[in-house]
């Protein structure tokens, strides 16, 4: 089975392409073997290594549907940077014009590929509740918002206001936070969660945590969700954009006159090859023999 993979941001997928594939044929989806295949896809030493595989199906509409299963193969939700890899794919190596439109989450994305990166279009996220948690002696407010899946943004101007920061230390500090969202009161509270802080007034960094793996090197539905959060406060007016820096790298983002919210950043191919569908493939393998079963090129 052709796979290709791809990342944006530095957050990188396994691409299937069933685009022209009955969806009958997909029942092998439904088996126990399958979220064991995508595990060790997924896998980063004795795999291909990626943050998740991403399935191109065609939708009753006609248009492209994408899913996606997380690295330890449960279903995920909206996955905005797979999608720009998606789009990416369909312009580059489909023929599809620049142009298009797809389906995730029960949500039509808007997609236009052109030579400043990847532009989506999304709704803006949801907003369900604000927290205050106690944090160190500190006061933290937090935005819940559902953006596809669910997010806590956590905007704190006092963590840096210096382009040059400290990876390691914010890091550390996010997991120290999220360590105290899980156990304490705030337990049920089940989000991806994330800490942000303005640069300058155009100007934002921000890093997250992801349910199911971890601090991850970017999340554009977390940056769907506090360019929202800015919106609903007033700080950042209809069509004026915004830098979002993450570890990954920098994406654009505004909300346009619909009320969308409007990103753009790269997509990019890293290479392609055929894998099979059993796991068995992983057992008593030698690296030679492993070689030969994952044809990349």
């Amino acid at each position: 089975m052709q796979f290709f993979k791809y990342h944006s941001l530095k957050n990188d997928f396994i691409i299937f392409d069933f685009l022209y594939t009955k969806k009958s044929s997909f029942n092998f989806l439904k088996t126990p073997e399958w979220k064991k295949n995508v595990v060790a896809w997924c896998d980063r030493k004795i795999g291909i290594g990626a943050d998740g595989v991403l399935l191109i199906t065609r939708s009753t509409q006609g248009s492209p549907e994408i899913f996606i299963f997380n690295s330890d193969g449960s279903n995920g939700q909206m996955c905005i940077n797979g999608l720009r890899c998606v789009a990416q794919h369909l312009f580059k190596t489909c023929g599809f014009s620049n142009s298009f439109t797809l389906l995730m989450a029960q949500k039509t994305i808007q997609c236009t590929v052109t030579q400043s990166g990847v532009q989506l279009t999304v709704p803006q996220a949801t907003f369900i509740k604000k927290h205050t948690f106690v944090i160190e002696k500190n006061v933290k407010i937090g935005f819940q918002l559902d953006a596809g899946n669910p997010h806590l943004i956590i905007v704190d101007p006092s963590q840096n206001n210096s382009v040059a920061y400290d990876k390691i230390k914010v890091t550390e500090y996010l997991l120290k936070v999220v360590s105290f969202i899980q156990q304490k009161q705030h337990n049920a509270l089940d989000a991806n969660i994330s800490l942000a802080w303005p640069i300058n007034r155009n100007t934002y960094h921000l890093i997250t945590y992801e349910r199911g793996c971890g601090i991850t090197q970017s999340c554009s539905s977390a940056a769907t969700a506090l360019t929202t959060v800015l919106a609903l406060q007033n700080k950042l007016a209809p069509d004026r954009a915004i830098t979002i820096h993450m570890l990954g790298g920098t994406l654009q983002s505004h909300v346009n006159s619909d009320g969308n919210v409007v990103l753009q950043a790269f997509a990019r191919k890293i290479f392609s090859g055929t894998v099979p569908l059993s796991l068995s493939i992983f057992k008593s393998k030698s690296p030679s023999q492993t070689d030969q079963i994952f044809n990349v090129g």
